[in-house]
């Protein structure tokens, strides 16, 4: 997707034993060269604004409060607009690295707030930055112990690349221009994507709860017919249905079972061949299961209460976050965050799990509990299920396997365009401030304009 761009006449090599030639003209410099400091650390008055690090930048807070329990003694640092946050810590556990405020307000100590002298422009700076976090492991060169992170005086010490300033503004013009209208293209494919998941629910939602295929109805035949004469199902949230189903509770079709965790301490009770699943291990685009991030021996499957669970049943999470739900295609166990619902009468699986997919707002109203919300075995035994005969079951099925694949091949192909759309923006910044395209004589395409970027004072 890279377009050819010029690249500079003469280049030179950097001195830094993993970075690559930069242009002949670029200076390298060392942070303490670039940022000025000031001591602005404040206790928060209860009227100022409370900021915080995004991947999409500095953002207000709408609450007058700091999240993270260690931010809430550790003290508070003042940020005026144009200056760069930075994080200097945690670099392998987070995506966040850095964003110019366009805002006053406070945030944590936890931060370096940062403002450039002469020789280099703060937004620039912020691309600099992200460009080689996609380039290279660049802050973890300079960084020490298991949290990746370093003090102010190492941060000191860390190089700049610093073009001139001319060159920063052609840059940044650039790189403003290119990845606003990238990041529009992204807006508008996670919108679809959006749409999309939400149309996918619509048609799981209007087949298991009114017989809806399309724009025809099932009859008690099997056929497909503009209409059929519907009835009120009793339950409130389900509404109108199909006069030929009928209404009946979980219990009915199937045993509700617990899960359990093996003592962790206990060795001889993992690393065993029983896949043992936890909410974890779930998620909506999931319809099979047979593997687990974890696994537990015949030791640790009876040294607890969980069971072992026949294959083709439904495995669903309960908690954190509850109505997550899956085929199992294999023999599993699972722990207390999964119910298991094993058939007792001749039941299609299949027409279930897609039942419960559409109703898990009701699941969750279900749930209950003071620390976090649970879906308790009993309650679940008791939630209204769709009776009607499996001849039905299958074609609803057949349609919504065929529909549901169909909108998932989309969807797949849409966020694989996003994902070469977002490696395209990175390169694109990692390209520019490393001087691997010559940028000086650009010209923005169609004539637009771009307001020019000052330093922040």
């Amino acid at each position: 997707m890279m377009r050819e761009f010029k690249k500079y006449d003469e280049y030179k090599e950097s001195g830094i034993e993993w970075m690559d030639n930069i242009p002949k003209n670029w200076d390298i410099l060392e942070n303490k060269y670039i940022f000025r400091y000031r001591k602005n650390y404040k206790n928060r008055e209860e009227d100022t604004p409370v900021l915080s690090l995004t991947i999409n930048g500095v953002k207000l807070k709408k609450e007058l409060s700091f999240g993270k329990s260690t931010e809430s003694y550790i003290g508070h640092q003042l940020v005026y607009p144009g200056e760069l946050v930075f994080t200097p810590r945690d670099f392998d556990q987070t995506p966040i690295l850095s964003g110019v405020s366009k805002d006053y307000g406070c945030i944590s100590n936890l931060y370096f707030v940062l403002d450039s002298n002469e020789r280099a422009i703060n937004e620039y700076i912020n691309y600099y930055w992200w460009g080689l976090k996609y380039g290279y492991d660049y802050f973890r060169n300079f960084s020490t112990g298991l949290r990746y992170s370093f003090n102010r005086a190492e941060f000191d010490r860390i190089p700049f690349i610093c073009p001139s300033i001319v060159e920063q503004k052609n840059i940044l013009k650039f790189l403003d221009l290119k990845t606003a209208k990238l990041d529009k293209i992204i807006n508008k494919k996670e919108k679809l994507i959006d749409h999309l998941e939400k149309y996918k629910k619509s048609v799981i939602t209007e087949a298991v709860t009114k017989g809806k295929l399309g724009d025809k109805y099932i009859n008690e035949d099997g056929e497909l017919v503009d209409e059929i004469e519907m009835k009120d199902s009793g339950v409130e949230w389900l509404g109108e249905i199909p006069v030929y189903w009928d209404i009946k509770k979980v219990k009915h079709s199937f045993q509700v079972i617990n899960g359990s965790t093996p003592k962790t301490s206990n060795e001889s009770y993992w690393d065993g061949n029983i896949v043992w699943i936890t909410p974890a291990d779930l998620d909506d685009n999931k319809k099979y299961i047979s593997n687990s991030s974890r696994k537990i021996t015949f030791e640790g499957l009876n040294s607890c209460s969980t069971n072992l669970i026949p294959k083709n049943n439904l495995i669903i999470s309960s908690r954190a976050p509850i109505g997550y739900i899956s085929i199992n295609k294999v023999e599993v166990s699972t722990n207390q965050g999964c119910k298991s619902l094993v058939k007792i009468s001749d039941e299609n699986t299949e027409f279930y799990y897609y039942y419960f997919l559409s109703i898990r707002k009701v699941l969750n109203y279900y749930g209950n509990g003071t620390t976090f919300t649970e879906l308790s075995a009993a309650d679940l035994s008791q939630v209204d299920i769709i009776s009607l005969n499996k001849n039905i079951q299958n074609i609803i099925i057949n349609y919504l396997s065929e529909k549901t694949e169909e909108i998932d091949d989309f969807i797949n192909k849409t966020k694989k365009s996003i994902d070469k759309y977002k490696e395209y923006k990175k390169s694109l910044i990692f390209e520019a401030v490393t001087g691997k395209i010559d940028l000086r004589d650009y010209e923005l395409e169609g004539g637009e304009e771009i307001a020019e970027h000052n330093n922040s004072r």
